[in-house]
């Protein structure tokens, strides 16, 4: 019994590893064709666990039937379920419907290898029938040993969650998923009884049966507790009996497969062990190349430390040779510098005494200019003290005028409440005579049904006909009562109606007179910005003049030093030049110990390079012997194809490290080889600089004797310098002199404009007192509208409390859909387990009362299934409401927050109007006084510009509460 037992552990630890090698396979496989299906995606994970989600699915779903799948990127469970669900919709149209997945199995990852099976058999009909990529599948992937395991234990966990076998699609295109059996030769056991087939389980596959759909497998299960089962019915029985000799024979071939495992198994050990050998060899091999490559990093440092030291060297006598240049282009500046500053001296030294006369003529004049400036900015004073008070003077009667259209406006508010009043009442009147009618009508019929049951009564007949008359007469008298009452009430109605009508057209009229007198004060502002303009130009002219006479004067004391600079200039030159005769000095003696440095490193570069040479041909040669070696025990020890092929690999790859190292080796050398060029053309530039430097000499000495020559020519630019210095003075002095006089002649212009401009400040006092009415009234218009502004904020608030109440609701809802399908999938788990037991007791063939228990339970499942789906399209339903609920507030939150842009643009607008009619003074030339809107401001001036405007803005308030009452809030 203990041997049977063991047997059947053997056969359960090799049936989940050749299930987890194929899972493997198939996963590596499918991340292929994923890559292959959309190859601009580059973040597709190779754990398939992370990246197959629904909107993966979606995108797949969609690549097969465009525009079949709606990928909805949110991240509530719902959400991710109804994207794996768009993608089952499209899947069961190529695959069968009882073999597709769950849901659950792949968002909670609780059947994961089966959502695997389904996608590799989409895979392969989409191929088929829609010319997708392949699907394929490379047996020679190579996977770690923590991937094995933990997909051995995944595995083995997913089929206890389950509760039945768990299958796995085996790879049909590329080689076995185990190790072939070694065929053997036949053997002729003894006669056994057959073991019990609960033993033997299903019967491995052939090699030729490597295209298998799936590897199924069925372990046995431990009987329950309460019932204890034979060990040897705990197996599903095959559907038919075998014959004793085919059981015997498969059991030898049992025996011969787990003997061939068992080879095969110490042969990987055995290859692990080479392998790791290997491994420990290239890490060598590693270190070694890293120590040769350290070297070659340090003589790669020393050439390229040479290198620097060369450019450093050559910069050096760049700039030497730049310095030289520039001596010879100051030297030649210099010349034809000193021979300005000569003639310009003589010049000035004739002229000096006659320029002083005429530097004291122009003091004169220029002190007159100081006088007569003095006197424009003085009228120019009282001229702005004047217009300041009559600014004063328009605001006083911009306030008494705003008061008095105050006044004018409450009159009309009141008439506007009269009159709303009014209509009320006839309203109230109507209702009255209309309900007093309906009792008319009510006493008549009861007084007719009186006279016909009466008609016997003479006298009482006659009675209720008089007062019946008299009812009548009564009603008739309030009709024409009640008629005269809406006669008076609608003639006042048009009373109010036409003064309303006559206060709108004197507003108007104020308004085009208040366009008028803005017209006026913008052609008077103009004239008065363009006489200070002219104020402010000669000014400045007359500045420029001050400014040149300056420049003059210090010509005249430039002219003076040009001498001493001179000679500074040549000092400094010869400073220069034994600078860089010392500088020449360091530059060769950092040349000789720079190639000194270079071929020390040269030597020992080369030095290290045989040694590490010699050591890396060593180490190839163990290694290319150590690689025959591992061919030869492949060759003799292999078991199975499949160990070969591993051996073949690892041999493949010690090749590859050895080609590797050779590889490595040859770029040693071609770099050795680069090293040596570089030194030649090192060597080659040092003898380039030493001919440079000879050159560099030869410039040095003929700078000398060019400053030797422009020591000489210094004391004649001088006097030059003088001359043309004292001619240029003669002419500014007279082109001054020309200007001083045009500058008189502006500011006797200017003093006629600012007379002229007298009359025009006076009709300005008539115009400005109508401005201030309607700043008055657009203040008004603002406050109102900032109280709208508030209600519709207040209501903004209002939908807000109501979107996040929606959302709790929302989110109240998803918690309840998910314990509901938690404990659904509880359930599920349960009456798995219970089918799993009924089905096993069912084959038993016993009585046992647990199957009517089992049949109860499969009704319960149908019913919970029942219910809960019910339940599920109730809280869908209910989502649904909510988010349509949702889109609602959203969009009457959108038309309120349009509704208060709305008001604060027209809030600006009234702003910028207050602000145009109250600082007129702070209006720029040419542009309009109010700007009520953008369509305002893009239109001409015209007369009816102002009318418009003062209409915009004193219905402002009208048209919002027409919106409100809309509905629009």
């Amino acid at each position: 019994m203990a041997r049977k037992r063991n047997k059947k552990n053997a056969a359960t630890i090799g049936r989940m590893e050749m299930l987890a090698q194929a899972y493997l396979l198939n996963m590596s496989a499918l991340h292929r064709w994923l890559c292959d299906l959309f190859p601009e995606d580059e973040n597709i994970d190779e754990d398939l666990t992370k990246s197959l989600t629904g909107q993966m699915l979606c995108r797949v779903g969609n690549v097969i039937k465009p525009g079949s799948c709606a990928p909805n990127p949110s991240k509530f469970a719902y959400v991710q379920m109804e994207n794996i669900t768009q993608f089952l919709t499209v899947a069961a149209e190529i695959v069968p419907k009882d073999q597709l997945f769950e849901p659950l199995d792949l968002y909670e990852k609780k059947n994961f290898p089966k959502v695997v099976n389904v996608l590799i058999e989409f895979a392969n009909q989409a191929h088929d029938k829609f010319n997708t990529p392949e699907l394929r599948h490379n047996v020679d992937v190579q996977f770690t040993d923590a991937q094995f395991s933990g997909a051995v234990a995944y595995l083995k966990e997913v089929e206890k969650d389950q509760g039945t076998p768990i299958t796995v699609k085996a790879p049909t295109l590329a080689g076995p998923v185990s190790p072939e059996p070694i065929p053997e030769e036949p053997v002729e056991s003894p006669k056994e009884e057959p073991e019990p087939e609960a033993e033997l389980g299903e019967p491995s596959p052939a090699p030729e049966q490597v295209s298998v759909e799936e590897f199924v497998d069925e372990p046995a299960e431990e009987p329950a507790p309460e019932t204890p089962v034979p060990e040897t019915e705990t197996e599903t029985e095959p559907a038919t009996a075998m014959d004793p000799e085919e059981v015997i024979q498969l059991h030898a071939e049992i025996e011969r497969l787990q003997a061939s495992l068992t080879d095969a198994k110490e042969a990987a050990a055995a290859a692990e062990d080479e392998r790791k050998a290997a491994v420990d060899r290239e890490k060598e091999t590693e270190t070694q190349l890293g120590e040769i490559r350290v070297s070659l990093a340090m003589a790669e440092e020393g050439k390229k430390s040479a290198e620097t030291r060369l450019e450093s060297t050559a910069a050096e006598l760049e700039a030497l040779r730049s310095t030289l240049d520039s001596v010879n282009s100051d030297s030649t500046a210099q010349s034809s510098e000193l021979s300005q500053f000569k003639t310009d001296l003589e010049q000035c030294s004739l002229d000096r005494d006659g320029a002083k006369a005429e530097l004291e003529d122009v003091k004169t004049k220029l002190a007159e200019l100081e006088q007569a400036k003095a006197m424009v900015e003085q009228e120019r004073d009282e001229l702005s003290a004047d217009l300041m008070t009559t600014m004063e003077e328009m605001e006083a009667s911009e306030t008494a005028h705003a008061e008095a259209l105050e006044t004018v406006g409450a009159k009309l508010t009141d008439k506007k409440t009269r009159l709303a009043t009014a209509g009320a009442e006839i309203e109230s009147l109507t209702a009255q005579l209309e309900e007093m009618k309906v009792e008319a009508s009510t006493a008549k019929a009861s007084l007719d049904a009186m006279a016909s049951s009466s008609a016997s009564s003479g006298d009482l007949a006659a009675t209720l006909q008089a007062e019946l008359t008299e009812a009548r007469a009564t009603i008739a008298a309030q009709e024409l009562e009640m008629q005269k009452l809406a006669e008076a009430l609608e003639a006042k109605t048009n009373a109010l109606a036409e003064s309303i009508a006559s206060r709108e057209e004197d507003v108007a009229r104020l308004v085009e007179d208040n366009q008028a007198a803005m017209d006026t004060v913008e052609q008077i502002t103009d004239k008065l910005e363009a006489t200070l303009g002219q104020i402010s130009e000669a000014e400045a002219a007359q500045s420029a003049k001050d400014d040149e006479i300056a420049q003059l004067k210090a010509q005249i004391a430039a002219a003076a030093d040009g001498q001493d600079r001179a000679t500074n200039k040549v000092g400094g030159l010869e400073t220069k030049i034994e600078q860089l005769t010392a500088a020449l000095a360091e530059s060769e003696k950092e040349m000789v110990r720079v190639k000194e440095e270079a071929a020390n490193s040269r030597q020992v570069a080369l030095d290290e390079y045989l040694l590490r040479k010699t050591e890396l041909d060593n180490r190839v040669k163990v290694l290319e012997e150590r690689c025959k070696t591992l061919e030869q025990d492949a060759a003799e020890g292999a078991g199975s194809e499949s160990q070969l092929a591993e051996l073949r690999e690892k041999v493949q790859e010690t090749t590859r490290l050895l080609t590797f190292a050779q590889t490595t080796v040859s770029g040693l050398k071609t770099k050795l080889a680069e090293t040596e060029a570089e030194k030649n053309h090192a060597v080659e530039t040092v003898d380039q600089l030493d001919q440079q430097i000879r050159q560099m000499d030869a410039l040095s000495e003929q700078a000398r004797e060019r400053i030797t020559e422009l020591e000489a020519e210094v004391v004649n630019a001088s006097a030059a310098a003088e001359a043309n210095a004292a001619e240029n003075l003669d002419h500014d002095l007279l082109e001054a002199a020309r200007q001083l006089r045009e500058s008189e002649e502006t500011v006797m212009q200017l003093r006629a404009t600012i007379a002229g401009n007298e009359d025009d400040i006076a009709v300005l006092e008539d115009k400005i007192l109508q401005i201030q009415a309607e700043s008055k009234r657009n203040k008004a218009d603002e406050e109102h509208n900032h109280v709208q502004t508030m209600q519709m904020r207040q209501e903004r608030d209002k939908l807000r409390d109501e979107l996040s109440s929606m959302r709790n609701k929302v989110i109240a809802f998803e918690r309840a859909l998910s314990e509901e399908q938690k404990a659904h999938r509880e359930t599920k788990r349960d009456l798995r387990t219970a089918d799993a037991q009924l089905e096993k007791l069912r084959r038993e063939g016993t009585d046992d009362p647990r199957i009517k228990s089992a049949e109860m339970l499969n009704k319960m499942k149908f019913d919970l299934d029942r219910k809960f789906n019910q339940q599920q399209v109730k809280y869908e339903h209910k989502i649904k409401t909510l988010e349509e609920q949702l889109d609602k507030l959203s969009i009457e939150r959108k038309k309120s927050s349009e509704i208060i842009l709305d008001l604060k643009s027209e809030v600006r607008h009234l702003k910028r109007s207050v602000h145009g009619l109250a600082n007129p003074s702070t209006r720029s030339p040419g542009s309009a006084m109010l700007s009520p809107s953008p369509s305002m401001r893009m239109r001409p001036r015209t007369a009816k510009t102002r009318p418009e405007t003062a209409a915009t803005t004193t219905k402002i308030a009208d048209r919002l509460l027409a919106r409100v009452g809309s509905g629009q809030t």
